[in-house]
């Protein structure tokens, strides 16, 4: 069985929000919003990607699975994004 992958155009956006530290919203498929910055992208020993996020309000950075993602919007004025379609 083939896995879902992201198209290589929004990890992109992904690494550029990572690099930066822009402060990002991302909202999820399940209706959740969490805002934050980006830290990095990681695999799992499962082969999926998730991203280490950095929420303010936590003391721990938490990670979210890139295929849960349903948008990400720039909160931090940057030259690269203003919202990216993950769907």
């Amino acid at each position: 069985m083939k896995r879902a992958m992201l198209d290589c155009n929004i990890h992109d956006y992904i690494e550029v929000a990572c690099l930066y530290k822009i402060e990002v919203m991302l909202t999820l498929k399940d209706g959740n919003i969490v805002k934050g910055i980006p830290i990095i992208t990681i695999t799992s020993k499962e082969k999926e990607e998730f991203l280490t996020f950095r929420v303010k309000s936590l003391s721990e950075d938490i990670d979210i699975n890139l295929l849960s993602i349903k948008f990400m919007e720039a909160i931090s004025y940057n030259n690269y994004f203003a919202r990216i379609s993950f769907i």
